[in-house]
């Protein structure tokens, strides 16, 4: 299943490329976790997956290199479960300039459900709004912390809303 959300910070693409791409190896695996560990309540709670369905292990975690272009900073990251009920992700997290003084941060992902997973219609469309739940959560995350990050040169620092 393909998934792609995105959101607006009010900092250039400049500051958030250096805010991210320094803190990419400390920051984007508790974020892709956390964001996963609710998605795994959410199967829980509706009863889609048992507790003891949970990874039994700790997942990989990828961030790959960044690629640069004109319009577009590109940071492929991917995620291996190590069993349970959530999809292996493979995503590019993008970061562009929305004029001079405003970014895009977006995530693109691929999600593929680990095997076993039920294969009826309806179990596979409430995976997709679980994994689309979890997508926004990580780039929600994302966006607070390279808030706090940036410091005064953050709006939201200053007390203004974006």
């Amino acid at each position: 299943m393909f998934i792609r959300y995105f959101t607006e910070l009010s900092l250039p693409r400049a500051v958030v490329e250096q805010v991210l791409l320094q803190a990419s190896e400390e920051l984007l695996p508790g974020l892709l976790e956390a964001a996963c560990d609710r998605a795994g309540e959410l199967l829980e709670e509706v009863g889609a997956a048992a507790a003891s369905d949970r990874e039994p292990g700790r997942p990989e975690v990828e961030i790959g290199t960044a690629r640069r272009g004109a319009a577009r900073t590109s940071l492929p990251i991917a995620r291996r479960a190590a069993g349970g009920s959530i999809p292996d992700i493979t995503a590019d997290l993008g970061i562009a300039a929305l004029g001079s003084s405003r970014t895009q941060l977006s995530l693109s992902a691929l999600c593929q459900p680990p095997p076993g997973a039920p294969q009826e219609t309806a179990d596979r469309l409430f995976l997709q709004r679980v994994m689309e739940t979890a997508v926004k959560d990580f780039l929600d995350g994302a966006k607070e912390a390279i808030e706090q990050r940036a410091g005064p040169r953050s709006p939201t620092a200053l007390g203004r809303r974006t």
